[in-house]
């Protein structure tokens, strides 16, 4: 006798559940700004900051006055600047009240992710602007369409060195880069080679020493014709190559939407790049592969 289906639990049987752990998505953490000359504008009725410097006159003559009435010449004292202006940057998010209603997760958790999901989008935002400076550092290491080597890296400091950038330094590298060094090491038969680096094995974007020097490394670090750029600079505020300058830190705001019925949640900023001292930076090349 032949039977007839009269029902069906497909809806029970492959009815889904979601896991209270959730997921992160692939981020850059904060690895650049952290280490350029910072400067607030917070209290002050302008949108610009002025770094100054001193210009190296001639030294003294050689020679004395042939007597007490011959004066010597005058030398100026002089000093040039460089100007770095902020821009208002802004993240914006809609949550309808349907959508809160009808959900299980409540409204004060969801301000809450908005707003920890806005810190890491502006993070990544002001190291991608950070980065981006790299590209107009005049003084550059690194053969176009070749891997990092640690012979790179040497020169690297080297040219900072020439350059009177003193006091510690600082090595940003993009991700690729960063693997290229790590198997610069592995691969080199110099004798004491691998002394130059000591690497960060316990993963993350701290990448290690080199020459005593910090190893950061960033998937934001720019491309230029067809390579990765890095970058070296000094972190004496004296020697600053580059500066970051708040007028407004990152502030979130709640409006309600009436026609919507919905409520928008808004964070505003006022920052600003800029190179201060071209001569106390030097930018490091190596292949995007």
């Amino acid at each position: 006798m032949s039977e007839t289906q009269s029902s069906s639990l497909s809806g029970t049987i492959y009815a889904s559940v979601i896991d209270l752990g959730i997921l992160a998505y692939q981020f850059d953490s904060l690895t650049v700004t952290p280490f350029l000359r910072y400067k607030s504008l917070a209290t002050e009725a302008t949108d610009t900051a002025r770094f100054p410097r001193w210009v190296k006159s001639s030294g003294p003559a050689t020679g004395t006055p042939a007597t007490e009435t011959t004066a010597l010449a005058t030398t100026e004292m002089t000093t040039t600047s460089a100007t770095v202006a902020v821009s208002r940057v802004g993240i914006a998010r809609e949550l309808t009240e349907m959508a809160k209603e009808d959900s299980v997760v409540g409204r004060a958790l969801y301000v809450q992710r908005f707003i920890m999901d806005a810190a890491i989008l502006y993070g990544e935002y002001y190291d991608t602007t950070a980065t981006a400076l790299f590209s107009s550092i005049t003084a550059t290491v690194g053969p176009t369409g070749t891997s990092l080597s640690l012979a790179t890296l040497v020169n690297a400091i080297g040219s900072q060195r020439a350059n009177k950038a003193r006091g510690a330094q600082v090595i940003s590298l993009h991700d690729t880069g960063l693997k290229q060094l790590q198997q610069a090491q592995v691969s080199t038969t110099s004798t004491g080679g691998p002394t130059f680096y000591s690497p960060n094995a316990a993963g993350g974007q701290f990448g290690g020493y080199f020459m005593g020097s910090e190893i950061w490394a960033s998937g934001l670090n720019p491309t230029s014709t067809g390579d990765r750029l890095g970058a070296i600079w000094s972190l004496d505020p004296e020697y600053a190559c580059m500066a970051y300058v708040v007028k407004r830190p990152p502030s979130s705001l709640t409006q309600t939407n009436i026609l919507m019925d919905s409520n928008i949640f808004a964070s505003f900023a006022r920052v600003g790049f800029g190179i201060i001292a071209d001569n106390f930076g030097t930018s490091i090349r190596s292949v995007n592969a």
